[in-house]
């Protein structure tokens, strides 16, 4: 019994033991160094290397497209019906931010108020095309 303001013992934990069993092959130094042994590879040649590097065939063409206009890599798989609302509604509220601010932009530098529409328009048309 502890006294009062006195420190109690913590309860003590259940001990759990857990064993584990590791099952590998027993190899003799032969048999490991067979299993196991280098294989040499054939040195290509510069020629061979740049052929094959250079070389373009039809899928490889269409990867390099689909790298610099990404719009070709997810507009096929593009679902109209779940997607096109949520994708319109963004759309609009980014493009009435992004005009806002640029015919802002326009004034506090004194120049026409085209200018900042420019400035707003082009820039998101380049990022969904290419971003």
């Amino acid at each position: 019994m502890a006294a009062p303001g006195g420190r109690s013992e913590p309860p003590q934990l259940p001990e759990y033991s857990c064993s584990y069993m590791v099952s590998r092959p027993v190899y003799s130094e032969l048999a490991f160094q067979q299993q196991h042994e280098r294989r040499l590879q054939e040195r290509k040649t510069l020629r061979e290397s740049l052929a094959k590097c250079c070389s373009c065939s039809r899928k490889r063409a269409f990867g390099v497209l689909k790298t610099l206009v990404p719009i070709l890599e997810w507009l096929p798989k593009y679902r109209v019906k779940e997607w096109l609302l949520s994708d319109v509604i963004s759309g609009v509220s980014t493009g009435l931010v992004a005009t806002l601010q640029g015919m802002a932009y326009a004034l506090l530098a004194a120049v026409p108020v085209g200018y900042g529409l420019y400035s707003a328009f082009f820039p998101i048309l380049t990022y969904f095309i290419f971003g």
